[in-house]
């Protein structure tokens, strides 16, 4: 059964929240009305919502954000109220809550203040740290999944009779393949040029170690795949794979998109669970690259490929949304942050994106991650043995609203070697962990 909200006023905003927070969170269905007699008569859950009561009904008093159709910035005021950050306070002795909490949904799932002007990091991005959540110390709590919470509870205690549809934690692993290999496969150019710039430097042990690779008499250290394909099956996990197909660049070092050893490893990854495109950074700045990388990856699968993640986490609103969307991309990963941990959106379900730019709630989901493997190593430095530790509190809020926990890893960091030194055991106890 849906629940009936009653509006004066009817805004593609608030039809939003009202999908966000009862729909994407809760999973019921919900009607919005400006008819009264209609609202009044409807025996199941229902509530009221506006800036002055009507009836008696449960109301939550509105602010005003969600009338307005401008992009401007907004006066945030956050405070704790019953352990939880609040903001877009409304005063009402009627009301069930001091705050609009579907307002304030709306402003962090939209991501509204990624609109507004700030200062880009080096790969144009926009930094955990201008945020609002880092700022006011709530990045790693899923405010809207709690904000939904408390209105289910609200909601159960008007209508006892009511059940809402049982939802349940889930998690899912993910691996990002930037370079399915880091030395075989590779145009021939590339191996001298690699081999040549190690005895130039006197890199002399990693020269060793690429020639003993070529020789096959140890194996690459990228290629992880047998690995990950134990840990889910051992763990019942189905992953996602997010493989890049772009061509040689600066920020796009992966094989050919030929290479028969990468598409054998696509096709297994497919068998072991789901796979997606992984948009090169050059497809940033050419939707006509974003296409072909696209076409790639369904020819090599012969499906249609609807998953993405966006290499590097570039992340432009609404640009890059509205690249995929016409590329037919329906689903994204791409929503957290490369230096922190925790909810670039303060949501852990997945969740429509909503195009502000032109005011209208898309059909393209959004699947929040809260870590990345090289976040935790090279921005947060964190130590592989510390691991466990930063993540296990944030993955029991997750559990405690029943939402969606995702991590992001890469295949190059499974090996434990060089860099990624005691690295090696930090996957896997991750999935065995978290898993649902």
């Amino acid at each position: 059964m849906a629940i009936y909200v009653f509006s004066t006023v009817d805004t593609p905003r608030l039809r939003y929240a009202l999908q966000l927070i009862f729909s994407d969170v809760l999973g019921i269905g919900v009607n919005l009305t400006d008819n009264w007699e209609v609202f009044e008569q409807w025996e199941g859950p229902k509530l009221e919502y506006g800036h002055s009561r009507i009836g008696n009904e449960l109301f939550i008093k509105a602010h005003k954000i969600l009338e307005e159709t401008e992009i401007k910035p907004q006066p945030i005021s956050v405070e704790k109220w019953n352990e939880l950050h609040i903001f877009f306070q409304t005063s009402s002795e009627h009301s069930a809550f001091p705050f609009d909490p579907f307002s304030a949904s709306f402003y962090l799932a939209s991501r509204y203040e990624e609109y507004l002007p700030f200062e880009e990091d080096a790969h144009g991005r926009f930094e955990a740290k201008q945020s609002i959540a880092f700022r006011e110390g709530f990045l790693q709590e899923p405010l809207i999944n709690q904000f939904a919470k408390l209105i289910k509870q609200l909601i159960e205690e008007r209508f006892p009779d009511y059940s809402f549809p049982e939802k349940h934690y889930q998690f899912t692993p993910t691996i990002d393949v930037d370079n399915a290999f880091a030395y075989k496969h590779k145009e021939w150019w590339r191996i001298l040029l690699s081999l040549a710039k190690k005895l130039t430097k006197f890199q002399i042990g990693q020269f060793f170690r690429q020639t003993q690779v070529l020789l096959g008499l140890t194996q690459d250290p990228y290629n992880s795949f047998e690995k990950l394909a134990r840990i889910h099956q051992e763990t019942g996990t189905k992953p996602i794979y997010f493989f890049l197909l772009g061509d040689l660049a600066t920020y796009d070092r992966g094989l050919p998109f030929s290479s028969k050893a990468l598409k054998k490893i696509i096709l297994n990854a497919e068998q072991e669970g789901h796979v997606g495109i992984h948009p090169s950074y050059a497809s940033n700045s050419s939707e006509e690259i974003l296409k072909l990388e696209i076409q790639r990856l369904s020819d090599i699968t012969q499906k249609p490929i609807n998953k993405s993640r966006q290499h590097y986490l570039k992340l432009k609103f609404p640009e890059t949304y509205q690249r995929l969307i016409r590329q037919g991309i329906k689903e994204d990963y791409t929503m957290g942050y490369a230096s922190q941990i925790g909810f670039r959106a303060s949501i852990c379900s997945p969740f429509h994106f909503y195009d502000l730019e032109n005011e209208q709630m898309t059909d393209l989901k959004l699947y929040p991650f809260f870590a990345m493997d090289t976040g935790l190593k090279s921005y947060s430095m964190v130590a592989p043995e510390e691991v466990m530790e930063h993540l296990t509190p944030i993955v029991e809020k997750i559990r405690d609203v029943n939402g969606l926990a995702m991590v992001l890893s890469h295949n190059d960091s499974i090996h434990g070697k060089e860099e990624w030194s005691g690295w090696e055991n930090v996957y896997e106890n991750v999935v065995k962990s978290f898993k649902a």
